[in-house]
């Protein structure tokens, strides 16, 4: 931590009173805490809306499949999207910052995934390429796919030079689980 960070925190026992009106004028503390302000409150936070949420019906936690994106390399997941309108979920944890997005060729190529384009710049960008960092916090989501084809989940670890990284991912597409069989480095 900085220096001087920790003396903006003070631990206090229950007679921390005197400590807060060093800092606060009386008239102005709220009820709760012995002032004369009525009806203040704090705000609750709120639980996120149950379509966002994973359930554990959706996310086998034991069935997350491990990639390994070594240093200075990308790992390239691809999805074959048959049906036009399907949607693509995703879930998945990490040990540390990667890039992450969806990719797919441009409208009319002729693209499998045996023959997946290397550059990104060719490619149209499905979800946006960002940097992330699930090693505490899941990262998931979901994608509507317009057309059918090859939708390329790609993970990207070229900003470290030595360390590789785990991303341990799941991949449901119109509520029929991909497993990830095929993973093609770059």
């Amino acid at each position: 931590m900085p220096n001087g960070f920790s003396d903006r925190f003070q631990l206090l026992d229950g007679y921390y009173r005197d400590h807060l009106l060093k800092s606060v004028n009386e008239n102005d503390l709220p009820d709760y805490l012995g002032g004369p302000v009525e009806g203040l409150r704090t705000i609750e936070s709120m639980n996120s809306p149950p379509e966002i949420v994973f359930n554990d019906d959706i996310v086998d936690i034991d069935a997350l499949n491990t990639v390994s994106v070594h240093a200075r390399h990308r790992k390239v997941i691809p999805i074959e999207v048959t049906h036009p309108n399907a949607k693509l979920r995703w879930y998945f944890r990490t040990d540390g910052e990667v890039w992450f997005g969806i990719f797919r060729p441009p409208a009319g190529s002729n693209d499998t995934p045996d023959n997946h384009k290397k550059e990104l710049d060719s490619m149209q960008m499905v979800f946006p390429w960002l940097r992330v960092g699930a090693k505490f916090v899941p990262e998931q989501g979901q994608v509507e796919c317009t057309e059918p084809g090859v939708y390329y989940f790609i993970f990207c670890n070229r900003q470290s030079w030595i360390t590789k990284r785990h991303v341990y991912i799941t991949i449901d597409a119109q509520s029929k689980r991909c497993r990830i069989d095929r993973l093609l480095s770059v």
